[in-house]
């Protein structure tokens, strides 16, 4: 019944964080500094290098999230949990992100400029899911040992049952053979 609840508890935590295990393979902290949008299509690569392996492409109008640990000459960009990098002077003549949003009362569409505010709304979500992403890590590295633990108490159970047949046989045989001796 333990074992079903465990398998119950893991299926609904799945569920129910979504994109957290991709935000659980990093599990740190992530500091939006800047957000641009892509006039053109830019690649990222997965290194703060000329010669790296190109890692995540954005096409035009998608939006770059710069976050902390780039250095001089690159920007760190995040994607589902991954750092990718891009050259600075790539990122010179991208724009502040500007969406269009639906205002259902008024029946009309607005354009919202992606602004600090929207910045500090998107790192405390992201703030929830670093945070989610380590209970689901806590709960499934929980749930490993307990496996682990099961599989060794079992083995040394099923060790000890042979090994107490294996003493009645031997006894028994052994016993036999003595009776008849005497």
């Amino acid at each position: 019944m333990r074992k079903f609840r465990i398998i119950v508890a893991f299926v609904a935590l799945m569920f129910s964080l979504g994109v957290a295990p991709v935000v659980a393979a990093q599990a740190r902290s992530l500091t939006i500094l800047e957000m641009l949008q892509t006039e053109e299509r830019v690649e990222t690569r997965v290194e703060p290098s000329e010669n790296a392996e190109v890692g995540k492409v954005y096409e035009a109008g998608d939006i770059l999230l710069i976050v902390e640990g780039g250095n001089e000459q690159w920007h760190a960009v995040a994607y589902q949990g991954n750092i990718y990098y891009v050259k600075k002077e790539e990122t010179v003549n991208l724009k502040t992100p500007v969406i269009q949003v639906e205002d259902v009362e008024n029946n009309a569409t607005k354009e919202v400029v992606l602004d600090e505010h929207f910045k500090e709304e998107l790192n405390a979500e992201m703030e929830v899911g670093v945070h989610e992403g380590k209970a689901y890590i806590e709960s499934f590295t929980r749930y490993q040992e307990e496996t682990k633990q099961k599989r060794i108490w079992g083995a040394i159970i099923g060790v000890l049952v042979v090994a107490i047949f294996g003493v009645s046989i031997y006894s028994y045989v052994f016993g036999k053979k003595n009776s008849k001796e005497k």
